[in-house]
């Protein structure tokens, strides 16, 4: 996907450089005379049929005026309205009501049935007169435009124009959109990324009164779904972008917990595509502190003006071109540079303790049970998915973990008995090529290669090393290389078994040089560990462990290079089979043929990984395993990084960019992996992937980010790609915009900009020649150039919106 100009520059906010510019602005009164206004919209929690829609001005105490209705309508069976034109004043916020009757019906979404409600149930919205011009405006009523206009009536000296202002923008900020200009759907019929997150969160509304949430347990459901609406009003204010408590419940975390659980619910989202991350910036923002931007008193060019003018500071005060370089003159560059040298050739060997220690687990479980007549004297465990490359391999399958008993230390006689069986033979493999030749394959593995010797007591001692072993097969299949890449190093253990199996271990020594991530290329010499852990075996041999410990990195000449804290780290297993071809399928798949242990199911780590000049700090979790719909492959399907990147000088520390990275996968139990046509129309999964995190520098203002996107596995492209852009100074958002990419039948890219606080907003089309600056979505306020890169304003100003990208 390429997005031109602006929304390039905007779309990898704090990832890339950006810089230049220039041009001039200038004021342009707004008139006070009146002005005609029409209202159309929708209402709905959900569809609210056959209710009364009317618009009232507001009295000098703030209050909204009642007794006096300018325009009155009933809603149809679709919740929809068309009010007749009132006069209004110029600037003037005006409150549009939705009350019910007794024909009044809510069509719930989380039942789908109609419900009537109390007879006092009432919605609100708050709608702001044009300035200059005539206008139709649209108004749609939801709990969500309740919020900012409840929090206005709250405000000091309740709906005046400031306030309405201030509580319409605290709304944007929050969902990332306008909700009185999005038309609300129910899940199914919603199209676009807005007007799906809308009806997440309606959906989630509805979820919580018939789940009588938030103290709403009381009454029929629309006493309960008015309950909950009320809750909702009552916990907002103008001085948070989010919800406080009610009855002494968090609404804000209840919202998303809410919210998430709808996403989840196959039953709630009825066979819609609705990936994970379609509410990460709502959740993002009720998780944040709920301060919000201020809207500035400005003219319409003026704020525009200023919105671009701090872009472009924002950008030139923490990027610049080149990326992070040694001369790059941005704070983040610099920051980013420094950790980059500091990490080097170096990597935290997360990796190779999971895969590693497992291997040896592997074989000392695998020896204990051949010794008592539970099993082979072989076992493998996980498959090529865990290998860099693995998918390389084509036909067939080969294990992440491979191990046998040996009457040797070196590995050369396999034990046929268990009197034999005095050694332990492990392989982890890391990374694979598979290439034709001579009419056969060849087969190259780096591997670490292990010889466990058990002792007793449940002690043991090993050797390991890094190998490149190469496998020829034709008719048949010879071992052509096997070459040992460093010297070996050594370590021991122990273990304590429980009606034979392990659960519990420690390690001290050292573990082979390790790979770079990816690669076939060493990335050190050595790791010296000293871990302990737990294991828990169930019913079906599947088992869970538990470890902590440390794990120091070394160089050439014994240098340190860094030293990875575990706080804590887990894994377990799902059983799996082999078939008739050596893949690994599920237990009950059709093709099983022979049990083949167990694969990693779920894994997690909290670690700590520090150099002499830099450290991360995180977490990391696959989680949520499922197998395809053929039972032939599995994944995780949730993917969790967490964690911040932080620079170590004589003077302190500083963290210049922290965040959670979520890769989740939806709709694979109903995908089959091993269809000829695999990823089309009608045989495909989701991915998402979301961000949220934040990068600043010394003295710089703090830009966070929330990012969202999925993508079919049959697609080219995301279907989507929504962002929120904030930009704070000394702890105050200054700036708050919504980016959303959203991909036409064509394959090209509408893109919408909007800016929270001013409501300042600009849709671009590819091919497009120009783009119109909007206020409200309705006034014009200037004219972009694609040609120019040029915004002209109505007064015939102008400013430069080339950032140099």
């Amino acid at each position: 996907m390429q997005l031109k100009n602006l929304w390039a520059a905007l779309a990898v906010a704090g990832l890339s450089a950006a810089c230049g510019g220039g041009g001039g602005g200038g004021d342009s009164a707004p008139a006070d005379n009146g002005t005609s206004v029409s209202l159309a919209g929708v209402a709905a929690k959900g569809v609210l049929q056959f209710a009364v829609v009317s618009v009232h001005p507001v009295k000098a105490d703030g209050s909204a005026d009642l007794a006096t209705v300018l325009a009155t309508i009933p809603t149809n069976d679709k919740g929809e309205y068309t009010l007749p034109s009132f006069n209004a004043t110029r600037g003037t916020p005006y409150v549009v009501r939705v009350t019910s009757t007794t024909d009044t019906r809510e069509l719930d979404e989380v039942t789908g049935v109609p419900v009537a409600l109390p007879a006092d149930f009432a919605l609100r919205a708050l709608v702001v007169a044009p300035s200059t011009g005539t206008a139709p405006l649209t108004a749609y009523v939801s709990p969500f435009s309740e919020l900012a206009a409840a929090a206005a009536t709250k405000a000091t000296g309740g709906i005046t124009a400031a306030n309405a202002t201030q509580a319409l923008s605290n709304v944007r900020q929050l969902l990332g959109f306008d909700p009185t200009t999005v038309k609300p759907t129910t899940i199914q019929d919603a199209s676009g990324p807005e007007q799906q997150t809308l009806a997440v969160m309606l959906t989630a509304v509805s979820k919580l009164a018939n789940d009588s949430g938030l103290g709403c347990t009381t009454g029929d459901l629309g006493a309960r779904t008015q309950c909950v609406v009320q809750a909702l009003a009552s916990a907002t204010t103008i001085e948070s972008t989010k919800p406080g408590t009610v009855g002494g419940v968090d609404v804000a975390a209840t919202l998303v917990q809410t919210a998430q659980a709808v996403v989840a619910d196959p039953v709630l989202t009825a066979g819609t595509a609705v990936d994970a991350g379609t509410i990460n910036t709502v959740a993002t923002n009720l998780q944040g502190d709920g301060t919000p931007a201020t809207p500035g008193n400005l003219t319409a060019i003026n704020a525009a003006t200023a919105l671009f003018t701090g872009l472009r500071s924002d950008f030139q005060s923490l990027f610049s071109r080149g990326g992070a370089t040694s001369i790059a003159t941005g704070a983040a560059n610099q920051e980013a540079f420094k950790f980059r040298e500091a990490m080097d050739g170096v990597q935290a060997p997360a990796e190779l303790l999971v895969k590693d220690v497992g291997a040896i687990l592997t074989g000392l479980d695998m020896y204990n049970d051949y010794l008592a007549g539970r099993g082979p004297n072989g076992r493998n465990r996980g498959s090529a998915d865990e290998i860099a490359n693995g998918q390389s391999l084509g036909s067939g399958s080969m294990p992440a973990v491979s191990c046998q008993l040996y009457t040797t230390a070196v590995n050369d006689v396999l034990a046929t008995t268990p009197e034999e069986a005095k050694f332990i033979g492990c392989s982890a493999q890391y990374y694979v090529t598979r290439v034709a030749i001579n009419g056969g394959i060849e087969t190259t593995r780096w591997r670490h290669g292990f010889s466990i010797e058990p002792g007793a007591n449940g002690s043991f001692t090993y050797s390991t090393r890094p190998r490149r072993t190469v496998q020829t097969c034709t008719t048949t299949c010879t071992q052509t290389a096997n070459v040992a890449l460093l010297a070996s190093v050594t370590g021991a253990g122990s273990t304590t078994l429980t009606n034979g199996r392990i659960t519990a271990f420690s390690m001290q020594g050292d573990l082979a040089g390790a790979f770079k991530s990816g690669t076939n290329v060493l990335a050190n010499e050595k790791t010296t560990v000293d871990l302990t852990g737990t294991r828990t075996i169930d019913a079906q041999n599947m088992s869970s462990s538990a470890f902590s410990g440390t794990a120091k990195s070394y160089g050439a000449n014994a240098v340190l290079l860094g030293t990875l804290k575990v706080n804590s780290g887990s894994t377990s297993e799902i059983p799996v089979s082999w078939d008739a071809n050596d893949n690994l399928v599920a237990r009950n798949a059709p093709t099983a043929v022979d049990p083949a242990g167990g694969d990693l199911a779920t894994g997690s780590l909290d670690i700590l990984w520090t150099t002499p000049s830099a450290e991360f700090a995180g977490s990391f979790a696959l989680t949520d395993s499922s197998w395809d719909k053929s039972l032939t492959s599995h994944i995780p399907t949730k993917v969790t990084l967490s964690g911040s990147l932080r620079n170590i000088t004589d003077t302190g520390t500083t963290e210049f960019l922290t965040g959670t990275l979520t890769a989740a996968v939806t709709g694979y139990a109903n995908y089959t992996a091993n269809a000829v046509n695999a990823d089309t129309a009608a045989n495909f999964f989701t991915t998402s992937v979301s961000f949220a995190g934040s990068v600043t520098a010394a003295t710089r203002p703090k830009l966070e980010l929330t990012v969202n996107t999925a993508q079919g596995s049959h697609e080219d492209g995301p279907a989507s790609v929504t962002m929120q852009y904030r930009s704070l100074v000394a702890g105050t958002p200054k700036l708050v915009i919504g980016i959303v990419a959203t991909r036409q039948a064509d394959g090209s890219y509408t893109t919408k900009l909007t800016e929270a606080a001013s409501n300042l907003s600009m849709t671009w089309a590819k091919g497009a020649t120009e783009a119109d600056l909007l206020l409200n979505g309705t006034e014009v306020v200037a004219k972009l150039s694609s040609q120019t890169k040029v915004l002209t304003f109505t007064d015939g100003t102008f400013i430069s919106l080339d950032i140099g990208l």
